[in-house]
């Protein structure tokens, strides 16, 4: 079963789309397909998504990144869908990125060091996916969604 890394910042994770961003892709095995009733989720719904990290699953767009909507390999919330799961980062990838100027109305937020990220495996676990959530407060781990 394919383990999903959460690509993760402490309180943000700075990300913009480009298309030149490219990560290297693999296509899902049909019997690695995430499940959405085990709790694997896909958060990245095109492949050119820069915030997308290494064991990441993708699904096809707009054969971006030169994936394929054809594929056609897993079920996940309907049949025929194209996953692809994220095996390397481009080697352009900044691991110690530069935090923007919060926005008003919006917590202060740090991004983190990939190296920094929390460990599933140690129970440091995200419970924001949402990095505007009211309810979060400092020392919260939220997941960019934008």
């Amino acid at each position: 079963m394919a383990v999903r890394a959460l690509s993760l910042a402490v309180l943000w994770l700075a990300t913009a789309a480009s298309a030149e961003w490219c990560p290297e892709l693999k296509p899902v095995d049909e019997g690695d397909c995430p499940k959405e009733e085990l709790g694997e989720l896909v958060w990245h719904f095109n492949c050119d998504d820069r915030s997308l990290q290494v064991g990441d699953w993708c699904k096809a767009k707009n054969n971006e990144c030169g994936v394929r909507k054809d594929l056609n390999n897993c079920y996940y919330k309907k049949p025929d869908a194209d996953i692809y799961i994220v095996t390397a980062l481009p080697e352009d990838m900044d691991d110690d990125p530069e935090p923007l100027p919060p926005q008003p109305g919006c917590p202060k937020l740090k991004p983190v060091k990939r190296s920094e990220c929390p460990d599933e495996s140690k129970n440091e676990l995200v419970y924001f996916f949402s990095c505007d959530d009211v309810n979060l407060k400092k020392g919260d781990w939220c997941k960019a969604n934008r």
